[in-house]
């Protein structure tokens, strides 16, 4: 199952730039298991996407839970939604 997941945090807080590379780290451990299909910033740099390959919403919070970003308390709020992609353009 494909789960997007939005996270929020503040731009202005200065503990992004110093748990991004931790978070990065993870978020590339995940890929290389085959459980994160894409990631990044939105442009405002008040939070991002992530979009994971989980068994189940459980497993998805579970992840989220486990990122540096939450663990270090950057993400202020996060929403989980199920998604299907119809379409991919992406390049792998």
């Amino acid at each position: 199952m494909t789960f997007a997941v939005v996270l929020e945090y503040d731009p202005t807080d200065p503990k992004i730039a110093e748990f991004r590379p931790a978070h990065r780290a993870y978020l590339g451990g995940l890929k290389d298991e085959g459980k994160l299909v894409l990631s990044g910033p939105f442009g405002e740099n008040a939070g991002g996407l992530v979009v994971y390959e989980a068994p189940s919403l459980e497993a998805t919070q579970e992840l989220v839970a486990n990122d540096p970003f939450t663990l270090q308390g950057v993400t202020k709020k996060h929403t989980i939604r199920q998604w299907t992609i119809v379409v991919n353009t992406t390049k792998t």
